[in-house]
């Protein structure tokens, strides 16, 4: 290759750094035709198409490149690196592993290694690798952001602190890895020292649009609504397209008193931003979360218009019309989805429902079938078939739904520490009541009435609020070994496995409040833990029809969207200090009470663990 050659895959080169693709472009087209084969040609001729989009060609040239030369360390890396971006973890990994057999000392590799196999979720070789690119380069911040990364990304928040930390140490510049700190202090439940850290790193210049949410949810997280509500504002000004804050402000604001402007943000962005099928799909999924329909279908239309024929959109246009009563039309959707669509689950889901909504359990049995073989984790099908079985006079539906032995009350231990249950629970009402800083429910929860703590509870470090998710925990344990393994059960089959919590919340409903009765779509186990309880609760006084005791929990009653009139199959009576767990697809709500003292519970769902 001669110097004029060099010059000109440099100059493409510097082109492309300064991302102009077009001019890079142009410039390798220069390149003497003998010379477009060279392997430093084609590693240019690659990031060019890479730039363009045309990830294909790029792999093409890549693996021509590496075929005239298998020891290059660049090229394996650029390869490996594209091959993460096309969405192939395990050939990224082994390209990137090659990168670093070609060349034990390319610290370059061996961050990207790590990066990649943490994405991959392959935590030996990510370890490994970082652990590599340390020690080889101890004062280069990647291969600490990169096992920061790591760490985090497999729930160790302390040693990912710490190694974010080590990032910032070695280079104060490293504005990334400042966030990232910011995000495990959040993770630990050190949100005044996450908030600092944040801001100290936007005033130094980072400017991201997630730094700038995350600073918002830290803000809301300590009760300064207003500052929040402000700095998710100045995101979408700059970030149309952010959806995360998009879909926090419109959550947010109605448990603040400002449900009215919960929308606003994007009908403000619509225009700039509505290219983009994800931002119709979170506008319309925002909506149906408020129970606007109106705008559902305002929005499902303009996301027509702006994106084309969507299948998730018409299916939202069924559930928005559906919600609206006109479940004739809502029909007819979905007819049009399966003409293209057959196996969409959620086209079963939306038939089951709008089938059993209109009277016809039995053309609605197919459909949840359907949808329960596609996916059978989804806790939708399951809950569905409850009813649609119990309307046809199923035995299947006490199979299912096991009232009798899947709903099960226990006592939670008192943990060490504390010397009477009452002491304890004295504690956690005083811990939890601070948590609850809102002043109204979120609209798209299935509390009336009251308010609900933001984030994952048992994620806190309150030594109160930890003790008693580890009491829960024990009782929970202890209560699924003693229940079998079942293959053929959609609860049983999961059985007998280490599981972890998936989500952790607290209610404190009001006078007059209640759940109205709902299931749990991403859960296994669900549950109620009785925290407080208003005097006519505990002492279980009825209802003034004399139907049901106040605050009590109810199982077998359904959506009331349904129109179902069926009467509970299970009521459990609250008692303070007492643990319910339930499959999460069971129908489940409570009873309204008349008190002036509150009805406080911590709630959770958990999954199988693997």
């Amino acid at each position: 290759m001669t110097p004029a050659d060099i010059a000109i895959l440099q100059q493409a080169f510097g082109l492309l750094g300064a991302g102009d693709v077009a001019g890079a472009d142009r410039t390798l087209r220069t390149l003497r035709a003998a010379m477009r084969q060279h392997p430093d040609a084609l590693f240019v001729a690659a990031m060019i198409a890479k730039g363009q989009g045309q990830f294909d060609r790029a792999r093409g040239a890549l693996e021509n490149a590496l075929r005239a030369a298998p020891r290059h360390a660049q090229l394996w890396n650029a390869y490996g690196n594209l091959l993460s971006e096309m969405g192939q973890s395990a050939q990224a990994i082994a390209a990137l592993q090659n990168a670093v057999q070609c060349d034990a000392r390319y610290v370059e590799g061996w961050v990207n290694l790590a990066i990649v196999a943490t994405q991959g979720e392959d935590w030996q070789t990510a370890g490994m690798a970082g652990k590599q690119a340390t020690f080889l380069a101890p004062s280069d911040s990647r291969g600490w952001a990169a096992t920061g990364a790591l760490e985090q990304a497999r729930g160790a928040p302390d040693a990912a602190e710490k190694a974010y930390r080590m990032a910032v140490q070695v280079n104060p510049h490293d504005l990334a890895s400042r966030h990232n700190l910011a995000t495990v202090l959040r993770d630990l439940d050190r949100r005044e020292e996450a908030l600092a850290v944040l801001e100290a790193a936007m005033a130094a210049g980072l400017s991201a649009p997630e730094s700038g949410t995350t600073r918002a949810h830290l803000l809301a997280e300590r009760g300064r609504f207003e500052e929040a509500v402000a700095q998710y504002r100045a995101v979408l000004s700059q970030h149309p397209e952010h959806l995360d804050a998009h879909e926090t402000l419109a959550r947010l604001l109605p448990q603040i008193g400002q449900g009215v402007a919960a929308l606003d943000s994007y009908a403000a962005a619509a225009e700039v931003a509505g290219r983009s099928a994800a931002f119709w799909h979170s506008a319309v999924g925002s909506a149906k979360a408020l129970g606007d329909g109106t705008r559902m279908l305002e929005w499902i239309d303009a996301g027509t218009a702006a994106i084309g024929n969507d299948v998730d959109l018409m299916l939202a246009r069924s559930g928005a019309l559906s919600m609206l009563g006109r479940r004739d039309e809502a029909m007819g959707v979905l007819e049009r989805v399966q003409a293209v669509a057959p196996d969409n689950a959620a086209l079963h889901a939306n038939f089951a429902y709008l089938k059993l909504a209109m009277g016809d359990a039995k053309g609605a049995e197919p459909h949840a079938l359907r949808m329960g073989a596609l996916m059978p984790q989804d806790q939708t099908s399951w809950a569905l078939l409850t009813l649609i079985w119990r309307l046809m006079g199923d035995e299947r539906e006490y199979w299912l739904a096991g009232y009798d032995r899947l709903v099960m009350p226990m006592d939670v231990p008192t943990p060490a520490g504390w010397s009477s249950r009452a002491a304890f629970l004295a504690d956690v009402e005083q811990a939890l009541t601070a948590l609850h800083i809102t002043t109204a429910h979120p609209a798209e929860q299935s509390l009336r009435g009251g308010t609900q703590t933001r984030g994952h509870l048992f994620d806190r470090q309150h030594p109160i609020v930890r003790a008693l998710g580890e009491s829960i925990r024990t009782a929970v344990s202890e209560a699924l070994g003693t229940l079998p393994v079942d293959p053929a059960h959609p609860f049983l089959s999961r059985n007998g496995r280490p599981w972890r919590f998936s989500g952790s919340w607290s209610v404190r409903l009001r006078d007059q409040g209640f759940h109205v009765s709902h299931i749990h779509t991403s859960g296994w186990v669900s549950s109620a833990f009785y925290a407080s309880l208003p005097p006519q609760v505990a002492a279980g006084e009825m209802q003034a029809d004399g139907a049901v005791p106040q605050g009590a929990l109810m199982f077998g009653v359904p959506d009331a969207s349904l129109g179902l009139d069926l009467s509970p199959r299970r009521i459990v009576q609250p008692v303070q200090g007492r643990l319910v767990i339930f499959p999460s697809y069971l129908w489940h709500g409570t009873a309204p009470f008349h008190s002036d003292h509150p009805r406080m519970t911590v709630a959770f769902d958990a999954v199988p663990a693997i």
